[in-house]
């Protein structure tokens, strides 16, 4: 007898979806209120979820188009947006105060304060 995967495929789906927006929502938050955002370790978390994503939606087949589902989606979309604003604002204002800095250094004459490679990317 074949199982009904829709269902249990559903349930899955829904429990990735889920934890992707609720970890786009605490991301967000860390990146508003400017407290340390582990955007390093929450890109890690998302990619092992997008992977997860993708094997749910192939079990919840056809289950995944119902409204209920479609609904926890554009939830999940929305908080997708907000988040590449978010981050992309945040490496803004980073890139900004990096200017500023080298700037300073630059018009400081090298005084000992500020040295342009201390502005070198580290890897």
């Amino acid at each position: 007898m074949m199982e009904d995967h829709s269902t249990s495929g559903t349930a899955s789906l829904a429990r990735v979806v889920d934890k992707i927006t609720a970890l786009l929502a605490s991301e967000n938050i860390s990146i508003r209120s400017f407290r340390d955002a582990e955007i390093r370790e929450n890109n890690l978390t998302k990619h092992r979820l997008l992977h997860d994503l993708n094997m749910a939606v192939s079990q919840a087949g056809s289950a995944s188009h119902e409204p209920g589902m479609m609904a926890r989606l554009k939830t999940m979309s929305s908080a997708i947006k907000e988040n590449m604003s978010y981050c992309s604002a945040s490496a803004e204002a980073v890139r900004e105060v990096l200017e500023i800095l080298m700037s300073a250094s630059l018009e400081g004459g090298n005084d000992g304060t500020y040295q342009i490679d201390h502005f070198a990317r580290r890897k």
